[in-house]
C-alpha cells in the first residue's frame, strides 16, 4: 500500500497487517465528533432499536483519535472523494430522500 508523507509529498510504502478479523467492515448510523486543542475523536455508532421506554439506543462501534494536522488533512480529502463520485452521491441521496421512487 503507498500512501503520501505530508511533510514533503513523498510516496512511501506502508506494511499494514490485514487480517479477516480486523478487516471486518462496520457500518455506522452517526458519527459524534470531540475536539480538544491537542486532538479530534471521532465516535461512530450503529443505531440499534429502541428499548421499552422508545429511547433510542447506540452501540459505539469505533473511536478514532486524530491529530489536527491528520484531522485537516482528511477533512481536506473529504470534498475532493465527493467531487470524484458526485453520481453515486446524487443516486444514493436520491433513494434516501425519495424511496420507492424511480429516477
Amino acid at each position: 500500500m503507498s500512501t503520501n508523507n505530508p511533510s514533503n509529498n513523498e510516496v512511501i510504502e506502508l506494511r499494514a497487517n490485514i487480517t479477516p478479523e480486523n478487516f471486518q467492515p462496520m457500518y455506522a448510523d452517526l458519527v459524534q465528533v470531540e475536539a480538544t486543542p491537542e486532538i479530534v475523536t471521532l465516535n461512530f455508532f450503529q443505531l440499534m432499536p429502541p428499548n421499552l421506554s422508545g429511547t433510542p439506543n447506540a452501540k459505539l462501534i469505533a473511536r478514532i483519535v486524530l491529530t489536527w494536522p491528520h484531522f485537516a488533512r482528511i477533512a481536506q480529502m473529504l470534498p475532493q472523494i465527493l467531487e470524484t463520485n458526485r453520481e453515486h452521491v446524487k443516486e444514493a441521496l436520491m433513494r434516501f430522500l425519495f424511496p420507492g421512487e424511480e429516477g
